[in-house]
């Protein structure tokens, strides 16, 4: 499938990312298209009526080969979003995540002051490493 799509994309001349919910799909592009910017899509696979067995809802839910595929960003389902893979990915591999299906206007305004508050706790961070750097080059 991957083949059979890059044989169409790779005349087109615009900006695209791809994005899917299978690691394979990404496995795929780093190896065959390593200049495609490629996103995980995620969800709580428990969450959800997909009859995957519980090992792969387990690895697709939590982005356990995340490491494998070097996604350049995650999408993770908005209303799944807090969990400790979604922190993970966030924290400490500094991973770009972006949310889906808002649908609502409420999970509009929530998404917005979730982004707002993470811009002002990067700022606050920016501030008191200045500080430390500020007072150790005293």
């Amino acid at each position: 499938l991957c083949e059979a799509v890059f044989k169409r994309l790779d005349n087109y001349t615009g900006d695209y990312c791809v994005e899917s919910f299978d690691p394979r799909v990404l496995m795929w592009l780093k190896k065959n298209r390593p200049n495609v910017v490629r996103g995980q899509l995620c969800q709580n696979f428990f969450k959800t009526k997909d009859k995957l067995n519980f090992f792969i809802k387990l690895l697709l839910t939590n982005s356990l080969l995340n490491f494998l595929t070097k996604p350049d960003f995650v999408a993770y389902n908005f209303s799944h979003r807090k969990n400790l893979s979604t922190t993970l990915c966030k924290k400490l591999w500094k991973m770009q995540m972006v949310g889906w299906t808002l649908r609502t206007k409420e999970s509009q305004k929530e998404a917005e002051k979730e982004e707002t508050k993470e811009e002002v706790r990067e700022e606050e961070k920016a501030e008191r490493e200045a500080y430390y750097l500020d007072l150790v080059g005293q």
